[in-house]
């Protein structure tokens, strides 16, 4: 284990399959001898999620609503011309939103891909914080290699929004 002075981040790979979350420590500049790098702790695997147990994170802030977030990441700030295919798919009805983003219509209210994926990376976190016993607020998210600027920043915008600042995507 890492001195608990080390910083503590969340390296989240947000999958619409599978989401896993391992801790990772930096130690202080004065410290580091071995170059400035990130150590990943990979033997503490907080969790690895699958579309149904993330589900549950989303049901309870939406009244109960069974959602599967499958598709999140194929969505996330994209535009509605953009995912028609998609969501023809998909088990939920879409709409434009404004600037013509897709929004997702759950228990009569719309909401962005970004805003449920906040819901998700809110209890990736929380599980986090409750395994080391402390705050995380920082996390290196992973991102398909094909996401364009607009799905970057609202992956960033939903880790906002989950109360985690982004240290790379």
């Amino acid at each position: 284990s890492f001195p608990p002075h080390w910083t503590r981040y969340l390296v989240i790979d947000p999958s619409h399959t599978r989401t896993a979350c391992l801790i990772g420590v930096v130690p202080p500049p004065e410290e580091l001898d071995l170059g400035n790098r990130l150590i990943i702790e990979e033997e503490i695997i907080v969790r690895k999620y699958t579309p149904a147990m993330l589900a549950d994170a989303v049901k309870d802030r939406v009244g109960g609503f069974r959602f599967e977030a499958f598709i999140m990441d194929q969505m996330i700030g994209r535009q509605t011309t953009e995912v028609s295919e998609i969501t023809k798919r998909m088990p939920y009805k879409t709409e434009k939103g404004k600037n013509g983003e897709v929004e997702i219509v759950l228990e009569g209210k719309s909401r962005k891909p970004a805003e449920i994926s906040a819901m998700v990376l809110q209890k990736v976190k929380a599980d986090a914080e409750k395994y080391l016993g402390t705050t995380v607020d920082r996390a290196v998210i992973t991102v398909p290699a094909y996401f364009n600027d607009a799905q970057r920043q609202a992956t960033k915008d939903a880790a906002q929004m989950a109360g985690l600042n982004v240290l790379r995507l």
